[in-house]
């Protein structure tokens, strides 16, 4: 009788605790624990990642890489044809003398060769021991137009 003054009926009061019973198995099953509430927080926290974005920088990146290696590709071709000789037929190559062992290297300003004489290089340290590991980098194969050019000044 008092279910009736409040207004429901005993269907009601059935829909009710089956809806109760229902919701009490489902929260059972899917408890929401500590790590579950992590896992929601980080997965709420992670930043939006547009794929598109992503595959326009993948593009982008890979056309640079492409540009670059035609660009020293095309280096390597005008420095191989260059004469190093101004159209007189005077020697182009400009001197650098500040270094400690005292030899010369030369530049090409018609084409940006560095030439070297035969020097020491370091490489990487040994992975294993550490020790630093010299190697002898052998002279460039134009380096006479830098004994000429020094000879000549």
């Amino acid at each position: 009788m008092a279910q009736e003054q409040e207004g429901l009926t005993s269907k009601d009061l059935a829909l009710v605790k089956a809806f109760a019973q229902s919701f009490a198995e489902t929260s059972s099953k899917d408890k929401i624990t500590p790590d579950v509430i992590k896992a929601i927080i980080e997965a709420a926290n992670k930043p939006y990642v547009d794929p598109d974005a992503v595959a326009r920088d993948r593009r982008e990146r890979e056309k640079s890489r492409r540009d670059f290696q035609e660009a020293q590709r095309v280096t390597a071709l005008q420095q191989k044809n260059c004469p190093h000789k101004h159209k007189d037929g005077q020697n182009a190559l400009n001197l650098q003398h500040n270094f400690p062992d005292g030899q010369a290297r030369g530049i090409c300003p018609l084409c940006f060769i560095y030439i070297q004489p035969a020097h020491w290089e370091f490489m990487a340290p040994d992975p294993v021991t550490g020790a630093e590991r010299p190697h002898t980098v052998p002279e460039h194969p134009l380096y006479f137009m830098v004994r000429e050019k020094e000879v000549m000044s």
